[in-house]
């Protein structure tokens, strides 16, 4: 993904074809952040975080996009992440 994308996508501006039509976008209060949640079950989500190139948390430095199911974070295979 393109970073004038990633922008677009954190700014509202721009709806990521993976997305339902039917999920809501909102910005969030964390600073450069966009959430796509589900009105049907508020504990499936997409958040978009934009890279915070100040932060001394390695994953912040660098744009991030957490899925969460039921509540939970999926991780990159697919699959739920133990707490």
């Amino acid at each position: 993904m393109a970073d004038d994308e990633f922008d677009a996508i954190v700014s509202g501006r721009l709806r990521p074809e993976q997305i339902p039509a039917d999920w809501v976008g909102e910005p969030i209060e964390l600073g450069r952040v966009w959430r796509w949640s589900d009105p049907k079950d508020p504990g499936n989500s997409v958040t978009f975080f934009a890279a915070d190139p100040g932060s001394e948390d390695e994953i912040l430095g660098q744009p991030t996009v957490v899925v969460r199911q039921g509540g939970r974070v999926i991780g990159s295979d697919g699959r739920p992440i133990d707490d």
